[in-house]
């Protein structure tokens, strides 16, 4: 396993300690015996603390691990932690957090209720388990410490208070995979890796479609195939539908797996994949085989099942027609094609549109060979045969909603946070992200910037050339520290190397959100993992002291105006 090392263990388990002490320090608690918590005396009925600084009623957390339940509530009849029978064990009061193995810390005198005020809980078996707090009192009593807020309800003569903790418990990553041909499915997962004499030979056509999946243990977040021969020969995606174009015999396949989620620590792994590939001459006539896929690049492109070889596939633009359908604002015609290529390993057709493709237009697409059948011919000597308004497929732009809307604040990093304030705060759109700068002596200004550099995998939006992108967030300023309100002339956003300055951000009223937007004028980039994405609002381009939020980033393909 790449990430996850002993060091990376004793690393997570000693900052799990040093929250734990400083969430009970924070609340009163310290290090102080089972008996000896006191009970804050600032409100009046229900509080419950854990030992995360996520204080959240579903979380994840790693087999074999533990949370510390803390119940505050004031003078109940009766009080009791309830687990369930399977996975979930209560661990004694006193035990050592940088134990290799928390199991001979288990209280083997409490079954599944406890009645002490904290409760320490290790989970020993992977899925969704719940963990209860059940009280009663002789009044009515609320729990609005914690959100949602949870009230007590009259039965038999009390008031009951219940809650309820999910916790969702990941095992250990481990890959494993499995190939899929022709409805048969090959389970490798306990084939041997060291032993190649063992591994399975799956005889598949040229051409034909071949399915790796992904079978990992642990639930991973992310799967990357690197296949030789194989078209495509890289991809991320838990099922990998590729072909192979070339008559050989193909191994070494290999799969990683990666997996970042809240609450648990950041791990990867890989695996050489146990099976051969043996490439057989096809049987079946030249066809497409995928989806015709089109986007906002104006790119219109499919997969075939053999292999083109094609000295001048330029010439072959004329045997396509791409026809245009937009009943609702009445564009009925035949789009203009710039280019006609194969794909980089040649299993492919890409045409280049010389026009922009909107969000709500229908394109099918045609071809005809004319009287030269053979104008696209793969290696074994088939020939594409002509095909007719055939439907396209719209792949919409993808990008992480959690990140753009800022609910994840661990995404995003806050530069030169000494010089002023940039941070997350909770609003009426939930998890804003929140400026704020109290200079008043100086007229300099203040670069307020944000960061993201972590949207992984789900960014993914095609550059073009065409205005068919519209960029829009939400922006509302507040009176700043001494009641005034607060001005901006301009916001950068950048993503990539393109520099968007929205400048109707000046003269905006304050208290209330505001939709900024912009229609791309000149060359949009493709947006991708690896790109930032960075809000920047420049020297000298707000008032010294200011207070303003902005959320809800959104990237929108444009309908045909």
């Amino acid at each position: 396993m790449e990430l996850l090392t002993n060091q990376n263990i004793r690393t997570m388990k000693l900052l799990k300690y040093i929250i734990t002490l400083i969430v009970f320090m924070a609340i009163g608690v310290g290090c102080q015996k089972e008996e000896e918590l006191t009970q804050p005396n600032d409100f009046k009925g229900v509080k419950w603390v854990l030992s995360d600084i996520e204080q959240t009623r579903e979380r994840n957390i790693s087999i074999n691990d533990y949370i510390s339940f803390v119940d505050f509530s004031i003078e109940p009849l009766s009080h009791e932690w309830k687990i369930q029978e399977e996975g979930t064990v209560f661990l004694k009061s006193k035990f050592s957090i940088e134990a290799e193995d928390y199991s001979k810390f288990i209280d083997k005198e409490l079954g599944t209720k406890n009645t002490n005020y904290k409760a320490n809980v290790l989970f020993t078996k992977p899925g969704i388990h719940q963990v209860k707090l059940i009280n009663t009192f002789d009044r009515f009593v609320k729990n609005v410490f914690n959100t949602p807020a949870v009230f007590s309800v009259e039965k038999n003569g009390s008031w009951l208070y219940e809650d309820t903790f999910k916790i969702d418990v990941y095992q250990d990553i481990k890959p494993q995979a499995a190939i899929v041909y022709n409805e048969v499915e090959t389970d490798l997962s306990t084939i041997s890796i060291s032993d190649e004499s063992t591994w399975p030979t799956i005889e598949v056509e040229a051409g034909e479609p071949v399915t790796f999946k992904d079978i990992s243990i642990g639930r991973p977040t992310k799967s990357i195939w690197e296949l030789t021969g194989a078209s495509p020969s890289t991809v991320q995606e838990k099922e990998a539908i590729v072909s192979f174009a070339e008559i050989e015999s193909f191994s070494g396949f290999k799969l990683k797996i990666e997996r970042d989620l809240t609450g648990l620590l950041e791990v990867s792994d890989s695996i050489m994949v146990p099976a051969k590939i043996n490439v057989i001459t096809p049987t079946k006539p030249l066809a497409i085989n995928t989806a015709i896929n089109i986007d906002a690049s104006s790119i219109i492109e499919f997969g075939l099942n053999g292999k083109i070889e094609n000295e001048n596939f330029t010439a072959t633009i004329a045997n396509f027609t791409v026809s245009l359908n937009n009943s609702a604002k009445g564009v009925h015609r035949d789009m203009v094609i710039a280019a006609a290529k194969l794909s980089k390993e040649g299993t492919g057709i890409v045409l280049e549109l010389g026009e922009p493709i909107y969000a709500d237009d229908v394109i099918t697409i045609s071809y005809n060979p004319g009287a030269d059948e053979s104008i696209i011919t793969d290696v074994y000597g088939r020939t594409l045969k002509a095909f007719s308004n055939l439907s396209t497929v719209k792949k919409t732009l993808s990008y992480s909603n959690e990140v753009f809307s800022f609910e994840n604040p661990s995404a995003w990093t806050i530069p030169n946070k000494s010089k002023f304030f940039v941070g997350f705060e909770e609003t009426d759109l939930g998890q804003s992200l929140r400026f704020e700068s109290n200079d008043v002596g100086g007229g300099k200004g203040k670069t307020f910037s944000a960061i993201s550099d972590k949207i992984l995998s789900e960014f993914d939006v095609p550059g073009t050339e065409f205005p068919v992108y519209k960029v829009s967030f939400k922006i509302k300023l507040e009176k700043n520290s001494l009641g005034e309100d607060t001005t901006i002339k301009s916001v950068n956003l950048k993503l990539g190397k393109l520099t968007v300055e929205f400048d109707d951000v000046f003269g905006l009223s304050t208290g209330e959100w505001h939709t900024i937007s912009w229609v791309n004028d000149k060359a949009f980039p493709v947006l991708s993992s690896t790109t930032g994405f960075t809000f920047e609002i420049l020297k000298k381009s707000s008032s010294n002291d200011a207070l303003f939020f902005v959320d809800d980033v959104n990237i929108e393909w444009l309908d045909r105006p």
